[in-house]
């Protein structure tokens, strides 16, 4: 059985905010997640966990993002056809050539 239940933490013990039906001595796992209001505010750049002063790589990976789009834009190389959007019905249907 899951039991949800706030708790405040002290002086390194957790102690929730109301009474819980467990039998004491029992020994449980807990699962803990901050209240939203009470959070700091992550960047983007720390949840993704790089330094956005790292220039080399923040190029190497636009590089490697551009390359993604125009191969599935069908214009990294020559031997791929460029007029994927005036006939796109014809490449993925491949019907009315």
């Amino acid at each position: 059985m899951a039991i949800l239940a706030r708790a405040i933490y002290e002086n390194g013990v957790l102690r929730p905010k109301e009474p819980l039906d467990i039998r004491e001595q029992a020994e449980v796992e807990i699962l803990i997640f901050p209240i939203r209001d009470e959070m700091s505010q992550e960047t983007l750049a720390e949840v993704l966990g790089f330094d956005p002063s790292d220039t080399k790589r923040l190029a190497a990976s636009a590089d490697q993002h551009r390359r993604a789009i125009l191969r599935m834009a069908g214009t990294a190389s020559s031997d791929e056809p460029h007029d994927g959007s005036i006939n796109h019905d014809k490449y993925i249907y491949t019907t009315g050539w």
